[in-house]
């Protein structure tokens, strides 16, 4: 029997796909965007949880209807046909999260709920992931056991644990060169924050201000976040961009984060109209080659070209390159798939690890406006197989299989 949420959704993702695909019509082709929005966020109120998959994902569909040529030195006039291939997929990895079947049994597992256990936990991890910098070659797999670190140590509750996560989460902003690094360590600790230490309403309202001041940091974050480039200041570069033919008659801060979060629209329509060679699956292999250390073999097939120097391209490219239009509906399919699950792992689940692995993959879910994390950075993949190794390893001994839903 087929739930009434779930005829909704599906009547709702139907329609914009229908619409799209009958009528040539740039309107409706944004009307069918629209939808898809409005089905992520009836789907997010639904949820138990605000950092859900839904809201997390409905950036995307936003950034499609926030879409604007403001320049054609750096933007495209989107097709119909690109719109097309956005909605199908979109359409298809939120469906993918509606229908896939949630975990329901768990797991306990012993020492990893003990305040002690946990200190111990989130300095191991620590020292795992800091090790990364002394490792080049296994850098790009040990420095998400960092995660892990962030996750038991707010897990734990302990004071001192919560001054040692603001100097992972400070150092990074003061420190370091990557704003992924920065925007995940702050979503690790809202998604654990929430996971652990939210009960009431009034606490969720809370959280809702936290996250929309941690926008209002991403935001203004490109300002320091450009260290290889030097000091960025807003104006100068907005004139910069002017004299590129860039018609921009907002405040000069929001202009580069406005592109970031369109842009690489322009760049998925660049590579279906210039870079049509199939990849034949390469793309998904991706992460399996990278763990074997066969991905540099074919780095001339990983090859994207961008339509201007903002070089991303949404998580759709890797689909359409591997198998085309209407093939690239697979990988939206088992993505959704992928996110649920281990989505509903973490709604169950009383251990950090799992939390670990969520919140690393809800900023690949996040980003999925930007690019395609789980494929061409493979971390969301990294840590999922690393959290369950490492509890494999130090937390062996399962006391039952409840479920604890907090």
């Amino acid at each position: 029997m087929i739930g009434k949420d779930l005829k909704v959704t599906f009547s709702l993702l139907f329609l914009a796909i229908f619409i799209s695909f009958q009528f040539n019509s740039m309107l409706l082709d944004k009307f069918s965007v629209f939808l898809v929005l409005v089905t992520c966020i009836l789907s997010g109120k639904k949820e138990a949880r605000f950092m859900n998959p839904f809201y997390l994902f409905a950036i995307t569909p936003l950034s499609l209807l926030a879409y604007v040529n403001v320049g054609s030195f750096y933007m495209l006039d989107l097709k119909h046909e690109t719109y097309q291939l956005a909605i199908l997929n979109m359409a298809a990895f939120v469906f993918a999260i509606k229908i896939t079947r949630g975990a329901k049994n768990v797991p306990y597992y012993a020492g990893i709920n003990l305040s002690s256990h946990l200190i111990v936990h989130a300095i191991i991890l620590y020292l795992l992931g800091f090790s990364a910098r002394f490792f080049p070659s296994l850098s790009s797999v040990l420095w998400v056991f960092s995660i892990g670190a962030i996750t038991c140590a707010v897990k734990s509750k302990n004071k001192i644990m919560l001054v040692f996560v603001a100097f992972i989460v400070g150092s990074s902003i003061l420190f370091g060169k990557s704003k992924m690094i920065v925007l995940l360590n702050l979503l690790t600790f809202l998604i654990t924050y929430e996971k652990y230490y939210i009960k009431t309403l009034k606490q969720r309202r809370k959280l809702l201000i936290y996250s929309l001041i941690g926008v209002c940091f991403m935001i203004y974050a490109f300002s320091f976040a450009n260290k290889d480039r030097g000091d960025y200041d807003a104006n100068d570069g907005l004139h910069y961009y002017s004299q590129q033919g860039v018609d921009w008659s907002l405040d000069a801060s929001f202009f580069l984060p406005y592109m970031y979060f369109t842009t690489a629209w322009s760049n998925l329509q660049y590579v279906t109209e210039t870079q049509t060679k199939s990849t034949e699956g390469l793309w998904t292999l991706k992460p399996l080659l990278g763990y074997a250390q066969f991905d540099d073999d074919f780095e001339k097939e990983y090859e994207l070209e961008s339509y201007s120097s903002f070089n991303t391209f949404t998580y759709i490219v890797c689909a359409y390159k591997d198998f085309g239009f209407y093939g690239s509906v697979f990988m939206s399919l088992f993505l959704g798939f992928f996110v649920k699950k281990v989505y509903s792992k973490y709604q169950v689940s009383q251990s950090p690890f799992d939390v670990a692995i969520y919140a690393c993959v809800s900023l690949a879910v996040v980003e999925m406006f930007f690019s395609n994390h789980f494929f061409m950075q493979s971390y969301p993949f990294t840590i999922f197989i690393l959290m369950k190794l490492y509890r494999f390893f130090t937390s062996p001994r399962v006391i039952n299989k409840s479920v604890v839903l907090n």
